[in-house]
């Protein structure tokens, strides 16, 4: 096992502290970049398949009251 001298120890520490808080933030930006991504896949997945399946019978609809 390496003994490292108090001196080296204290300031060793404070970079592997800065270094592990860096990444942490690298791994939550990516993760929450991957989550904006995947709602907004899923919001234009369901907005297509909504006007893919509705779409025609709503503007008959409002075809149908216009014309009235």
């Amino acid at each position: 096992m390496l003994c490292l001298p108090s001196l080296v120890k204290l300031s060793v520490m404070p970079w592997t502290c800065e270094a592990n808080y860096k990444f942490s933030q690298v791994i939550c930006n990516l993760g929450g970049t991957v989550f904006t991504v995947i709602l907004l896949i899923r919001l234009f997945w369901t907005g297509a398949s909504f006007f893919q399946n509705y779409g025609n019978s709503l503007d008959q609809t409002l075809y149908n009251s216009k014309h009235m």
